[in-house]
């Protein structure tokens, strides 16, 4: 008889998805990291009607800053005439996570503007794995985030020109790290875990800030990028969409920043805001 095949999720051949990377990464930040201090993705289509805040008045009269995650998958290298060994700089396996190219979207520039801004916390998120088996591994050993490397926009150089660009790496917090474009740049990453990266920001805030004064600045700085209220409701959820429509009103702050983040950006918006017990 012959052996059962293995589980899909026990592959070790099979590449996972973004969207699988993302929810694992983020689901391990808002349920597993402490302290716990970062909410589930602020999604358009979850903000409910009414109210000056879209429902989410009582988190933005509180302390709290946005948190921007731009998930990326790493291309896992293994042979041994990649450029980075060619140049004799890295020994294959390697990881590399692309930067989108100049000529398909802006989005480095974007985000290297919105973390100057200051704006809120922004960051590439990638994985030092690169299967199914090993994703489902470390989500169940609540390492999904300790085994990604996370990178600020403003720790890689700019792009200046239409070629490939991309970060090599070994792993999520240690080993050489490199920028390949034309030439390749070595690059000294900080490797402390985003969770307490994440809480000193926090920590950082003055006890009578509002993530509402965040909020009401991103809507304007999206506005200030050209993004106009035509844009993003041309790229809205029907379901959204239609909601928007039926009331009549301009979009709230929260909305726009959650519908630009998503449908431009490509990002995941969430917040960092101090949990009680009971919201924990």
């Amino acid at each position: 008889m012959s052996a059962a095949p293995p589980l899909p999720w026990l592959s070790t051949r099979d590449l996972f998805s973004e969207f699988s990377y993302g929810f694992a990464l983020t689901n391990e930040l808002v349920v597993v990291s402490q302290p716990p201090i970062v909410s589930a993705p602020v999604f358009p289509s979850l903000i409910k009607e009414g109210g000056k805040g879209g429902g989410y008045d009582v988190a933005l009269d509180r302390p709290g800053k946005p948190l921007f995650l731009q998930f990326k998958l790493s291309q896992w290298i293994q042979r041994r005439n990649a450029t980075e060994a060619r140049l004799g700089e890295m020994d294959p396996p390697l990881y590399r996570m692309h930067l989108r190219t100049r000529k398909k979207s802006q989005q480095h520039a974007l985000l290297l503007d919105l973390e100057a801004a200051g704006l809120g916390e922004v960051f590439y998120c990638a994985p030092a794995f690169a299967t199914v088996g090993e994703l489902n591994q470390r989500y169940q050993d609540g390492l999904v985030e300790a085994e990604s490397r996370f990178v600020t926009p403003s720790s890689l150089p700019p792009i200046t020109d239409d070629d490939d660009h991309w970060l090599s790496f070994k792993a999520s917090r240690s080993g050489p790290t490199r920028f390949y474009s034309e030439q390749s740049i070595p690059l000294e990453l900080d490797s402390t875990p985003v969770a307490d990266r994440l809480a000193k920001a926090l920590r950082s805030l003055p006890p009578t800030s509002k993530l509402s004064d965040y909020v009401e600045r991103l809507a304007v700085w999206f506005d200030r990028m050209g993004l106009a209220r035509e844009r993003i409701q041309a790229s809205l959820p029907e379901e959204t969409k239609g909601h928007a429509q039926e009331r009549s009103v301009e979009l709230t702050a929260m909305e726009k920043v959650a519908i630009s983040a998503h449908t431009l950006l490509n990002c995941s918006f969430c917040v960092i805001q101090q949990r009680s017990p009971a919201e924990a």
